[in-house]
């Protein structure tokens, strides 16, 4: 069987031979003396039995200990380790959260700036619209105050020709080429009509021969 087909130890040894022993002295009366000294050495093999299965199980005791210890600094050391990555997560989660954080500030900056230039653009607008409607307000109070003062000239000048046209001859208008019967010349001497009262109907009247010499005709 494996049982006895394994190698024994010497301590299996020592006994089998003491069972020899015995066996062959089984027929044989043993002196007090064998029997006493037979006695000491199954003693001694049993304490020596008992001391190898002591320092047996010392030596299991020790290589659990010593299993249980690399148990022990193998899972401090996956502590550590996790303790080191957590660290370190915490580390990349607060970066990134502060990142974050200024993305998001930046984006609201970005954001109340381009409501300011909205505004602005708005604001600019509305006085660009105002501008134009007080300018064309003004042109066209200006047309209509052209148009009254032209209308009011116009009536004038309506009124002025009527009235000069009571006052003045028919003959009299302006640039008008007329004869001046001159008693000094003797004959007649041509002139040109160069102004007309329109409140008196005086006409002035310019010798073409002298410019620098006129009369007024009432």
């Amino acid at each position: 069987s494996a049982q006895s087909s394994r190698q024994k130890s010497p301590l299996e040894d020592a006994a089998e031979q003491v069972r020899q022993e015995k066996l062959g002295a089984s027929g044989k009366d043993l002196t007090a003396a064998e029997a006493d000294k037979r006695k000491r050495e199954e003693s001694e093999q049993r304490e020596k039995e008992r001391e190898e299965r002591r320092q047996h199980k010392e030596r299991q005791r020790r290589l659990a200990e010593e299993e249980a210890e690399r148990e022990r600094l193998k899972k401090l050391e996956e502590l550590k380790r996790w303790r080191e990555e957590e660290k370190q997560r915490e580390i990349r989660e607060a970066e990134e959260a502060k990142q974050r954080e200024i993305r998001e500030a930046e984006e609201a900056k970005r954001r109340e700036e381009e409501e300011l230039r909205r505004k602005e653009d708005e604001r600019r607008r509305l006085e660009e619209r105002k501008r134009r409607r007080e300018e064309r307000a003004k042109e066209q109070q200006a047309e209509k105050e052209e148009d009254e003062a032209w209308h009011k000239l116009k009536e004038a000048a309506r009124k002025a020709e009527e009235m000069t046209r009571k006052l003045v001859p028919a003959w009299a208008a302006l640039g008008a080429r007329c004869t001046w019967a001159s008693a000094s010349l003797k004959r007649p001497a041509p002139v040109t009509v160069t102004a007309i009262d329109q409140h008196t109907g005086a006409v002035t009247v310019v010798f073409d021969a002298d410019p620098r010499a006129f009369k007024i005709v009432p």
